[in-house]
């Protein structure tokens, strides 16, 4: 009866979840295989959370074989996908769902909402250092194409004039004509990228993942994302936290305050 699990099942069985804004809360009468309750789902999302189990394909195992979430679940197995498309398309209810614990947590006086600590915290993005697209990078890459064109195209015109003193018809060598038609579209793919940059007034991008940027502190390096805590003293509970691709913690801090104010009322 002390469980963790017990307290996710009855914390959750309190939400209004089409208030909230989840997906598949009413009843319908369409045809076909019947959605599983977004209540059972965020139940799943939450023991996930709390245990740092992570990913959607260890979900599911654990939904076969932990006695937990047996119980929880009502012994029901979710596939990886439906846990994972419950997590993609229901980010902004998850995010009501959280505010509403931090209003649950101040009827209980679990908070001091006195001193209030806010720091940043580089998360790794699904995106590797290679995607990651920087004005400066292209800048170069854009001169060495020039270098290149130039040195093909010399080339060509070499060939052609021996061909003209040698008494032979004009013509170009096949292979590199081809070479040259793949370095000029490789170049207009960079000067798009470049002009998408000046566009967003954006001084990188990552190829990959929109958001993801390349972040440095100290001697930290990561390509993803600053995620900036809010964290009450009295029982370290965050109770306000922002996803940013800034790289300065310091830009962040008057926002952040204004925004866990607002949590806090």
């Amino acid at each position: 009866e002390t469980n963790l699990v017990r307290a996710i099942d009855a914390y959750v069985d309190t939400l209004d979840l089409q208030a909230l804004g989840f997906t598949n809360t009413e009843d319908d009468l369409t045809t076909g295989q019947p959605a599983f309750e977004p209540s059972l789902l965020l139940k799943l999302y939450l023991y996930g959370y709390l245990n740092r189990v992570r990913s959607s394909r260890r979900l599911e195992r654990e939904c076969r074989r932990n006695l937990e979430l047996i119980w929880l679940l009502e012994g029901l197995v979710p596939s990886y996908r439906t846990i994972a498309e419950f997590r993609r398309g229901n980010g902004k209810a998850r995010r009501a769902a959280n505010r509403d614990f931090v209003m649950l947590c101040q009827e209980l006086d679990l908070l001091g909402r006195e001193t209030i600590a806010i720091d940043g915290s580089f998360f790794h993005a699904s995106a590797s250092d290679a995607s990651i697209t920087t004005k400066k990078r292209l800048e170069a890459q854009l001169k060495q194409l020039e270098r290149e064109l130039q040195a093909y195209t010399r080339e060509l015109d070499a060939n052609d004039a021996q061909e003209t003193d040698a008494g032979e018809g004009l013509g170009e060598d096949p292979a590199l004509a081809r070479k040259l038609e793949a370095l000029k579209e490789r170049q207009n793919r960079k000067q798009a990228q470049r002009e998408r940059l000046e566009a967003s007034a954006e001084t990188q991008f990552s190829r990959t993942d929109p958001d993801a940027r390349a972040l440095s502190k100290g001697k930290q390096h990561v390509t993803g994302d600053n995620v900036q805590s809010s964290v009450d003293e009295k029982h370290k509970l965050i109770v306000h936290h922002d996803v940013t691709n800034a790289g300065n913690d310091q830009n962040q801090l008057s926002r952040q305050c204004q925004q866990t104010m607002a949590v806090l009322g």
